[in-house]
């Protein structure tokens, strides 16, 4: 959240667009911001290193294209959506 204030600040002045409308859509973009600069960051890859260590390489596989697939809808649905 504390990084979301240039977003929201973005989204505020578009008109058009309700308040809430546009703290939601700045929220979600600095969220999705933080998801991938973490993913370049090598972060996520440390992450999913640890599950397939734990878990085995298929299943290790599912949680990672699983969660790939649920935060690119995220990101869709806040942006066409808001």
């Amino acid at each position: 959240v504390a990084f979301a204030g240039p977003e929201i600040e973005d989204q505020l002045n578009k008109e058009g667009q309700s308040e809430l409308t546009s703290v939601i859509k700045g929220l979600g973009l600095a969220g999705a911001e933080s998801v991938f600069s973490s993913i370049g960051s090598g972060t996520m890859g440390k992450v999913y290193k640890d599950i397939i260590l734990k878990e085995g390489k298929e299943e290790g596989v599912k949680i990672f294209r699983n969660t790939l697939i649920i935060i690119i809808f995220i990101i869709i649905y806040i942006l066409y959506f808001f």
